[in-house]
This record gives structure tokens, C-alpha cells and sequence, in this order.
């Protein structure tokens, strides 16, 4: 009898291992490197602000908010494509492209962990408007 439930529950693993790694619990960990590529041909530079040191907080409105230690800010004026080590004290990345032209720009932002697609948006950004993508691993 004992024999026979051991079984049925070593059955069940197979049916469980899909749902496993959806939740990353099987994953390899952290990315080792976060590649941020910008396919834009703007009037005017764009600013491109790359943190690996940063906080995330709430600020007084409740909404989410956050605050820059150090970072590395450039003005591209046409395609950008840089890959960025994060170790294990990078737990983090924060990537912010912003318009600050008089011109509306077409833009395409994409990252990819260790070569793999995480994040993609195409937008028409206005004077002022930004895309952004923050990372936080869980360890961190």
C-alpha cells in the first residue's frame, strides 16, 4: 500500500515541472549581462541615463519613483547599442530614455539578458515623455 502511494505522488512530478518554471524557480539565476540597444534616428540627442545604482521607492503621491547614486548619462543621436556587466553587486539596471527635443522622435527600445529578449517597446515619444525599464533581481 505504501508502495503504491509513493507512486501516484512520483507521478504527479512531471505534471508539476511546467508550472515550476514559469515561476523561474528552475531558473540558472541573476543575468550576467544586460545588452540595451536603441534604434532611433532622432531630429535632436536623445538622453540615455544606464544605473546599475539605484533605489526604488514611492514618492509623496504614492506613486513609484526612483532615485539615481550613479549613473551613466549620454546623448545618441542615432542607433546605441552597449552591453553592461552586472555582477553580483549589480543585482540591478535601470535604463531611461528620454526626448528631451522640441521634435517628436520615433523610437524603439529593447534588452536582452545574456542574449535573450526582455523587454521591446516602440513609441513616438513627445517633448519630455521617456521610455524606462527597471530590472531588480531577487537576491538583490
Amino acid at each position: 500500500m505504501r508502495f503504491r502511494s509513493l507512486r501516484r505522488r512520483a507521478a504527479l512530478i512531471p505534471a508539476l515541472l511546467p508550472m515550476l518554471g514559469g515561476c523561474n524557480i528552475l531558473s540558472d539565476g541573476p543575468p550576467d549581462q544586460a545588452q540595451v540597444i536603441v534604434d532611433a534616428t532622432p531630429q535632436e540627442p536623445l538622453l540615455l541615463i544606464v544605473s546599475t545604482d539605484f533605489m526604488l521607492g514611492t514618492d509623496s503621491a504614492g506613486q513609484p519613483h526612483s532615485v539615481i547614486a550613479n549613473a551613466d548619462s549620454t546623448f545618441i543621436s542615432g542607433p546605441y547599442d552597449h552591453t553592461y556587466t552586472l555582477s553580483g553587486s549589480a543585482g540591478q539596471i535601470l535604463v531611461h530614455l528620454q526626448n528631451d527635443g522640441a521634435n517628436t522622435e520615433s523610437v524603439r527600445m529593447r534588452i536582452l539578458f545574456d542574449g535573450k529578449p526582455e523587454y521591446d517597446k516602440s513609441r513616438q515619444l513627445v517633448t519630455g515623455d521617456y521610455l524606462e525599464y527597471v530590472y531588480r533581481s531577487l537576491s538583490y
